[in-house]
């Protein structure tokens, strides 16, 4: 998760860890790519990329999150969080290569099921 709004990152950390899941948080898109960049031995199921983050915004985060998974052959996905109901920033985000763009507020059973089909995806292609 990269949020850098400390209380939605503090209620997605809860509400998607209630579902069973583990979170790593980081606080803007650049930490996002390190970790990710960084990340060779552990396996992430999705990225939950909020869409504007100071020092790198959620579309460049996403752009280089995609560079690498193309030198890995990889293909984590990326869910884009966006307050911004803009038109254009939801394409740029679905070109960055981002798998969807959820609005904020969030609707969380919407949330819910997209990562479990992801899960699933994930068991049925290992």
């Amino acid at each position: 998760l990269a949020e850098d709004d400390p209380i939605s990152r503090d209620v997605m950390r809860r509400i998607v860890g209630e579902w069973g899941a583990s979170v790593v948080v980081v606080e803007n898109g650049k930490q996002a790519v390190e970790l990710f960049k960084a990340s060779r031995n552990i396996s992430f199921d999705a990225v939950l990329m909020d869409l504007v983050m100071p020092v790198m915004n959620g579309i460049e985060a996403t752009t280089q999150i995609q560079k690498i998974q193309m030198e890995r052959h990889s293909n984590v996905p990326v869910l884009i969080l966006s307050g911004n109901e803009s038109e254009r920033e939801q394409a740029a985000a679905l070109q960055a290569g981002a798998e969807t763009v959820l609005m904020k507020p969030l609707n969380y059973g919407r949330l819910q099921l997209l990562l479990e089909g992801i899960r699933l995806r994930k068991r049925v292609s290992a």
